[in-house]
């Protein structure tokens, strides 16, 4: 346990689905991890044939360091690896998405991920989505996030080196 008295930690859920959301001077993460999930798998073996599953497991976590984004964890079962993506959390938020990472909200939240391996769709809970966008709400709305233009030119320079050596993953 934190000592510190201006930290907080809140975990709701059950052992398929849950949400955390704490913080600590000044900084906070909420993070959720669900089990109740469909996946199709297109291109992720030799034959190219689809492949589907549900239960696997995924993981989305969002925090104030970069408030524009969403960290999702997609989990593979079979070999115990994690495939990472980030995208915009506005773009979780309403949906849409003409590039990598296409969401769609309905019954469920259709999240389609396109990668040159292999291309996923994951349904995932709508309920749990929106619980989860909802703790990223409440610590920071959507708009107020700090303004890019305040960041420094030795900022901007330096991610922008990194960005041409090819060092990013994009």
């Amino acid at each position: 346990m934190i000592d510190d008295p201006h930290a907080y930690q809140h975990r709701e859920g059950d052992a398929h689905q849950w949400l955390c959301r704490f913080g600590i001077d000044n900084r906070h993460c909420v993070t959720g991890t669900t089990t109740k999930t469909a996946i199709t798998v297109r291109g992720g073996d030799e034959t190219g044939v689809a492949e589907s599953r549900s239960g696997s497991l995924v993981s989305l976590s969002w925090n104030t360091t970069d408030p524009y984004a969403i960290t999702m964890l997609v989990h593979d079962d079979e070999s115990g690896e994690a495939d990472t993506w980030v995208f915009a959390r506005e773009l979780l938020i309403e949906g849409g998405g003409i590039g990598d990472v296409r969401v769609r909200h309905g019954l469920v939240t259709s999240l389609e991920l396109d990668s040159p391996e292999k291309d996923i769709t994951l349904r995932l809970s709508v309920t749990w989505v929106e619980h989860f966008l909802r703790y990223t709400e409440d610590v920071m709305p959507l708009g107020r996030e700090p303004s890019l233009v305040d960041v420094t030119e030795l900022e901007w320079t330096t991610e922008l080196e990194w960005l041409a050596d090819g060092r990013a993953d994009i």
